[in-house]
C-alpha cells in the first residue's frame, strides 16, 4: 500500500507541476523573452518541445545585434570579453554545455585583433535534466560585451522551461542545427577532416 501511495503522490506532485507550467505561458515554451539593449538582445530557445527519454536536449542562445555591434568568442582576441553563462539558479538541471561557432576576425587598428561575431548568432546548447519526469527550469545569467566604437558590459538573464513529454523538434531545431555545423570538430575526433 505504501508503494501505491508514494506513487500516487509522484503522480500528483508531476500533474502539480505541469500545471504550473502552463499556467505561466511567459516560461514555458520554445523560448524565453527577449532581454533587450539599444544595441541588441538576446534569449534562450529550445530545439524540441519536451524532455523526452532522458537524453540531452538542444536549446540555443540567440543573439541579435544592431549593425556594426559585435560580441566574442570563448578566445576574444587582444580586447573583449566571450559570453559567460551562469546556471546555479536553475532546477532540474544536472549538466549544461554551450558550443561556440566558428567566429569572424577583426582588425581593430594599432595592432589590435579581435575574434567575434555580428549580426546574428546562435551558440548551441546541450542540457541534461536530472529527472526526465519533471519539468526543466533554466534560469541564466548572461554576462557579455557587446562593442562598437566603444565596450559595454552587460549582464542579462533569461528563463526557459523545457516539460516533460514527447521530444519533438519546435520552429527553432533547424536554426540551432545550423550554427552547431558551424562549431569546429576537436583534431582528435574521428570526423575531423585534415
Amino acid at each position: 500500500m505504501k508503494y501505491f501511495t508514494k506513487q500516487v503522490q509522484a503522480f500528483l506532485y508531476q500533474a502539480l507541476l505541469t500545471y504550473l507550467v502552463l499556467l505561466n505561458p511567459a516560461k514555458a515554451g520554445p523560448t524565453s523573452e527577449w532581454d533587450s539593449q539599444d544595441f541588441g538582445r538576446v534569449r534562450l530557445i529550445s530545439g524540441v518541445s519536451g524532455l523526452g527519454s532522458g537524453a540531452g536536449i538542444e536549446l540555443g542562445l540567440e543573439f541579435q545585434l544592431q549593425p556594426g555591434w559585435k560580441i566574442y568568442w570563448r578566445s576574444p582576441g587582444d580586447a573583449g570579453s566571450p559570453p559567460i553563462i551562469e546556471t546555479s539558479k536553475s532546477k532540474n538541471l544536472s549538466a549544461i554545455e554551450m558550443k561556440w561557432p566558428w567566429p569572424l576576425r577583426f582588425d581593430e587598428g594599432e595592432n589590435l585583433t579581435t575574434v567575434g561575431y555580428l549580426d546574428h548568432i546562435v551558440f548551441p546548447i546541450t542540457a541534461y535534466a536530472q529527472n526526465e519526469f519533471q519539468p526543466l527550469a533554466l534560469r541564466v545569467y548572461i554576462d557579455y560585451q557587446a562593442c562598437k566604437t566603444i565596450c559595454i558590459p552587460v549582464s542579462a538573464y533569461a528563463e526557459l522551461i523545457v516539460p516533460p513529454g514527447k521530444k519533438d523538434p519546435t520552429q527553432y531545431a533547424l536554426l540551432i542545427e545550423n550554427f552547431k555545423n558551424y562549431v569546429p570538430i576537436p583534431v582528435n575526433q574521428p570526423s575531423a577532416k585534415i
